[in-house]
C-alpha cells in the first residue's frame, strides 16, 4: 500500500517532521501530565543515556535520549535551562509508555546562549551542556542546481 501525502505551505516543515515522527513510532504528548516515576532497584543502578537535541528550521526542537541502551523501566524526566533556573519539560515524547524526549516551541528556543539539560531518575542525574546553533536542520530546499566554474563545482539553491 502506498500513501502520499503533499503539502503546500513553509509551514508544512513542522508537520513533515511531526508526521514522521508519529509514523517512526513516537507519539508527541502535548499538555500530558508529568510522567509517573517508579522505584526499580536494577534501574537505579544504569548510567542515564545522553541527550541529543535537533533544531528544526529554529520552528522547533526535540531532545531525546536513546532508552534502549539499558533496562529502563522507569520514566525519566528532563530539565532545561539557559541563564535562569530550570524548568520541567512541558510536552514530552513517548516510546510506548516511557519518556523518550521533550519537544520544544520557537519561543524556548535560544540559539546563541548555552542550553543545558539535566536527565533524572529516582536516585540519579546527568547534565549536558549543548551549543544549539551547531545542532540545526533547515528545511528542505526547492532543488539544487550546480555551475562548473576553472577548479570549483559550485552549488546552489533554487
Amino acid at each position: 500500500m502506498k500513501v502520499k501525502f503533499r503539502f503546500q505551505s513553509k509551514q508544512s516543515a513542522s508537520l513533515r517532521m511531526l508526521l514522521f515522527l508519529v509514523l517512526q513510532g513516537v507519539a508527541v504528548g502535548l499538555g500530558t501530565p508529568a510522567p509517573q516515576r517508579s522505584q526499580d532497584p536494577v534501574a537505579a543502578h544504569t548510567p542515564l543515556p545522553k541527550v541529543e537535541c535537533w533544531v528544526f528550521n529554529v520552528e522547533f526542537m526535540n531532545c531525546t535520549w536513546d532508552s534502549s541502551s539499558g533496562p529502563q523501566s522507569t520514566n525519566l524526566t528532563l530539565y532545561y535551562w539557559y541563564r535562569g533556573p530550570p524548568k520541567e519539560c512541558s510536552r514530552y515524547l513517548f516510546t510506548g509508555a516511557l519518556t523518550s524526549g521533550c519537544w520544544f516551541g520557537s519561543k524556548d528556543i535560544k540559539l546563541y546562549d548555552n542550553f543545558n539539560v539535566e536527565l533524572r531518575a529516582p536516585g540519579r542525574h546527568f547534565k549536558q551542556e549543548m551549543k544549539l546553533q551547531d545542532l540545526g536542520m533547515r528545511a528542505g530546499e526547492r532543488g539544487v542546481g550546480s555551475r562548473l566554474g576553472g577548479e570549483w563545482l559550485f552549488l546552489f539553491f533554487l
